[in-house]
């Protein structure tokens, strides 16, 4: 089965599913590949700028998308620096976001990437121009000089379709499979620190940071660990959490 669009989006992440949205409001025909029927509840990629939500407000769903929000409005979002760990005596509370906020049209906002992302596919929904192929999988990216052809094949199933397009757009991640096929190198600095994100709930710690302003986020720096943060953030308030951490180098399976 061929179907030809004018682009061919691979990745329904927040990046691929704006892609999406942005191109089909311009009447652009577009099919947007995904591999998870439904966005990963992994409380990443909290923190949403003001030139974000200025994209928003012109696809029309700012609004929805404050209103999907766990924090209650007006939450300061900003972070607090310790050194050493929490209940350190050396800390700040630096200057966030909100020092540039005369120079945007919107606030800028925090919640979790799930939540950002059905707000964005609830969109695309209201753009017959775009298709989304969520629970499919590319699986080969081929090229010429009439556009490119992309086979992706049913997450779980045993469907096959071979797409068509123009262009195709790779927003599939870090182990993006256009990227590999296209022999595109990944370039920039590699720190070669394994991390770990742990989600957990605890209206204990919640209780022990009232020690400090109000923030969404608490940083621990130490030189034990390179200056990578140990990063504490809310995922709601009075309970829920996540923990970025750097694992150490020694660590195996097996320890």
């Amino acid at each position: 089965m061929e179907l030809r669009h004018q682009v061919i989006i691979v990745g329904g992440g927040p990046v691929g599913v704006a892609l999406a949205v942005e191109l089909g409001l311009r009447g652009i025909s577009c099919a947007l590949v995904e591999r998870h029927l439904t966005p990963q509840r992994i409380p990443k990629g909290q923190n949403l700028t003001q030139r974000t939500l200025e994209h928003f407000y012109f696809w029309g769903i700012a609004d929805e998308l404050r209103a999907a929000r766990l924090l209650p409005a007006g939450y300061p979002i900003g972070g607090i620096t310790a050194y050493g760990d929490l209940m350190s005596e050396y800390w700040y509370a630096p200057a966030g976001r909100e020092s540039v906020r005369s120079y945007y049209f919107q606030d800028n906002d925090r919640l979790p990437q799930y939540l950002t992302e059905e707000v964005l596919r609830t969109r695309l929904a209201d753009l017959p121009n775009v298709k989304c192929l969520f629970g499919w999988a590319a699986d080969s990216i081929e090229q010429d000089d009439q556009g490119v052809r992309v086979t992706i094949t049913e997450v779980g199933g045993s469907g096959k379709q071979v797409l068509e397009a123009e262009y195709v757009v790779g927003c599939d991640g870090a182990r993006s499979t256009v990227r590999d096929q296209l022999g595109i190198e990944r370039g920039g600095p590699d720190y070669g620190q394994l991390m770990v994100l742990a989600v957990f709930r605890s209206r204990e710690l919640h209780e022990g940071l009232k020690r400090f302003p109000e923030r969404t986020t608490y940083r621990v720096i130490h030189p034990d660990l390179k200056w990578v943060w140990r990063l504490f953030g809310l995922i709601d308030v009075g309970e829920g959490w996540f923990f970025h951490v750097p694992v150490p180098r020694d660590t195996t399976p097996g320890n």
